[in-house]
């Protein structure tokens, strides 16, 4: 019979966003009575990365697979099949790749040597593809005064914050993230 209905699904359901990771995604299409149909075209498309090919024809069990290739920019892609006017999605997360760099910022720059005055040192952790790298734990040191605490996770927006209280002998604090 015609399609009735599209189903699709993903494996793995989430991938590096490095340009190159892929995931395998298979349209299932049935008829009204939930029997497979064999022999339909399905289209798909992605809102992130690339599906190849974009357009397949189920085999006996009703099944169209195609490959989705990761673009090198994190966020969530919605891949899209259609059949016979039926459509069905999957989601595939993008996920960060491994930290490649960590970048240092301290709000205020300066702070008065007493003992108690703070500034907020915050490390922002991205990959090689510059998207920012949720759950790393970055480790803080500096050379004067002290931070509190001497190690964080970092945000969705991959950054760790720490406070650095000043010591009392004046000099300039070089504070390290790893």
């Amino acid at each position: 019979g015609a399609a009735a209905s599209v189903a699709v699904s993903a494996n793995p359901t989430s991938i590096v966003a490095n340009g190159t990771s892929q995931s395998t995604i298979v349209a299932t299409v049935r008829d009204a009575n939930n029997n497979p149909v064999s022999g339909a075209t399905v289209n798909f498309s992605t809102s992130r990365g690339t599906v190849n090919p974009t357009s397949r024809t189920t085999n006996a069990s009703g099944q169209a697979s195609v490959t989705l290739t990761s673009g090198t920019s994190a966020g969530t892609a919605t891949v899209t099949a259609t059949s016979g006017g039926k459509t069905g999605q999957v989601n595939v997360m993008f996920a960060a790749g491994a930290a490649a760099s960590v970048t240092v910022s301290a709000n205020p720059t300066s702070i008065v040597a007493n003992g108690t005055s703070q500034s907020t040192i915050v490390a922002t952790v991205r990959d090689a593809n510059n998207n920012p790298v949720s759950g790393a734990t970055v480790n803080f040191s500096t050379s004067r005064g002290a931070v509190n605490p001497t190690s964080a996770t970092t945000n969705a927006s991959g950054q760790a914050s720490v406070m650095l209280t000043s010591g009392t002998s004046a000099g300039t604090a070089t504070v390290t993230a790893t």
